[in-house]
C-alpha cells in the first residue's frame, strides 16, 4: 500500500503475509539501490515446492525510481554442502532475471567452494543454468531441473562433452547464419581459423556504458580478433553509433533468430562469447570486465 504521512510519500508491505497490514511497517520512500543489501525487508509468502503449499520467507528490496515509481527486487539464495568422491563442494543458487519474485524459474548455480578452495568473486563463467552443466573435480554434470522454491536441484552426471554444443567455455560454439544493420550476411564458418568475439550491447538502465565500453574494447584489440556487435533495439543502436561513433558489423537479434536464441541470453544482455580458432567457446564475460578477461588471452 502507497500514501502520504506529514506530506511525505510512504508505504506498507505486508511482512507476515497476515492479509492485515496495521501492524506492518510504515516506511518512507527512498531512492531505489538494486545493490545495495542495508535496507532489506524481510517477507514471509507461501509457495509450491513440488508437492504441497509450503511457508518460506526472503528479501525484497523496494525503492523509488527517476519518477517517483515504486520498484522492486528479491534479494535471496540457497547454499548446499555436499561431497562427492570424498571431495567437499559448496554450491549457491539464485534466480535471475528477468523476473523479480521468490520461484526459481530461472535458477543462476555456481561452485562457491571446492575442497580447501574458496571462492572470494565469481566471474559470469562460473556461472550456469538449466540445460548448461557445472564441472565438479573431473566429472561435468548437467543441471537438469531445480524445485519451485530452490530448495532442490538436480544435477545428472555427463560422461564426455567434448562433442557437446554450448556457450560455456570449452564447448563447441553453436552455429549461426546472420545479417547485419547493412544487410551483409556471415556466419560462424566465415571465421574459421579466427578469434571471433559475439558483443552484446543494450540501452538497458544506461544509455550509453556498454556502447563505450564497446568502443574502448575494440580500439584496444582491433587487431586481435573479430567481432560482431549484438543488440535487441535498432534504434538505441543506431542512436549511439550516431553519439558514440563505434563502427564495426552489427546485427539486430529479433532480426536473426539463431543468435537470439544462442547468444542473446536476455533483452538487456551484455555478455561477451569468445570464440577460438578451434570453434569452441575460449571465454565468455560481461562487457564491463573486459579488460581483466581479455588480457588472460592476448
Amino acid at each position: 500500500m502507497i500514501g502520504k504521512q506529514a506530506g511525505e510519500d510512504v508505504f506498507i508491505v505486508d511482512e507476515n503475509n497476515n492479509k492485515n497490514l496495521s501492524d506492518d511497517t510504515i516506511r518512507p520512500y527512498r531512492q531505489f539501490d538494486s545493490k545495495s543489501f542495508s535496507d532489506l525487508i524481510p517477507c514471509k509468502y507461501n509457495i509450491y515446492n513440488g508437492a504441497k503449499m509450503v511457508k518460506d520467507s526472503g528479501w525484497i528490496n523496494i525503492g523509488a525510481n527517476g519518477s517517483n515509481e515504486l520498484t522492486y527486487s528479491v534479494a535471496q539464495h540457497f547454499e548446499c554442502d555436499f561431497s562427492l568422491d570424498n571431495n567437499p563442494y559448496k554450491i549457491g543458487i539464485i534466480n535471475g532475471p528477468p523476473f523479480c519474485r521468490f520461484c526459481f524459474e530461472n535458477p543462476i548455480i555456481a561452485i562457491l567452494s571446492e575442497g580447501e578452495i574458496e571462492k572470494d568473486s565469481l566471474n559470469n563463467s562460473d556461472l550456469a543454468t538449466t540445460g548448461e552443466y557445472l564441472k565438479l573435480g573431473k566429472n561435468y554434470y548437467y543441471l537438469a531441473n531445480d524445485s519451485n522454491d530452490g530448495r532442490l536441484v538436480t544435477l545428472v552426471k555427463e560422461k564426455n562433452v567434448s562433442t557437446k554444443t554450448g556457450t560455456q567455455i570449452g564447448f563447441i560454439a553453436p552455429d549461426f547464419n546472420c545479417h547485419s544493420i547493412n544487410g551483409d550476411s556471415t556466419s560462424l564458418k566465415d571465421y574459421k581459423g579466427k578469434y571471433l568475439l559475439l558483443i552484446n550491447v543494450s540501452a538497458c538502465w544506461s544509455e550509453i556504458s556498454s556502447y563505450k565500453c564497446y568502443m574502448d574494447l575494440t580500439e584496444t584489440f582491433e587487431d586481435k580478433f573479430e567481432y560482431i556487435g549484438i543488440d535487441d533495439l535498432s534504434i538505441a543502436l543506431r542512436n549511439n553509433i550516431k553519439d558514440v561513433k563505434i563502427t564495426s558489423r552489427f546485427v539486430i537479434a529479433p532480426d536473426n533468430p539463431l543468435i537470439r536464441k544462442t547468444y542473446r541470453p536476455d533483452v538487456c544482455s551484455r555478455t561477451c562469447f569468445l570464440i577460438g580458432p578451434d570453434g569452441r567457446i575460449a571465454d565468455n564475460f560481461e562487457i564491463f570486465d573486459w579488460k581483466t578477461v581479455l588480457k588472460k588471452h592476448f
